[in-house]
């Protein structure tokens, strides 16, 4: 992976993400709404769009190619549906990152041991932004239906 296009990288575990990416020479793209400052400096490319805005999206990302897309703020079924629209030709690698706060504890125990057995370390935070376990659902059938980037 040489490329990366992070959407909501200056918070949470998005930070630790483009860190990670950064330290393995992967160039990043960060893509935020620019309300969050972040101490990358001129190591990461900018953009700066609304990430539930189909328009906003597409213009701001149109006719761009990245190796992989790692999506840390796709909160409902909407946001999905951009997403496919607005990336379908953009990666043929989208990585959706949910939250465990959707997730039952037996679930959120399972998960955390995963997570710390993986070579990259996230911390887990549970914010109440995150969709609720049905919307989670909803989104992830929605990607699962309509996942054809390339």
């Amino acid at each position: 992976m040489k490329t990366a296009l992070v959407l909501g990288g200056t918070r949470f575990f998005g930070k630790n993400l483009v860190q990670t990416l950064l330290s393995k020479g992967v160039k990043v793209t960060l893509a935020t709404r620019g309300k969050t400052p972040d101490d990358f400096g001129d190591r990461v490319e900018r953009i700066f769009l609304d990430r539930v805005e189909k328009d906003s999206v597409i213009e701001t990302t149109r006719g761009r190619k990245w190796d992989v897309i790692f999506d840390q703020i796709c909160y409902s079924s909407h946001g999905a549906a951009v997403a496919v629209e607005a990336f379908r030709h953009s990666t043929s690698h989208y990585v959706l990152t949910s939250t465990l706060s959707v997730y039952g504890s037996l679930e959120k125990r399972v998960m955390k041991k995963i997570l710390i057995h993986t070579s990259i370390l996230f911390p887990i935070h549970a914010v109440k932004i995150f969709p609720t376990k049905k919307e989670n659902a909803k989104l992830k059938r929605y990607f699962f239906k309509k996942h054809r980037f390339r």
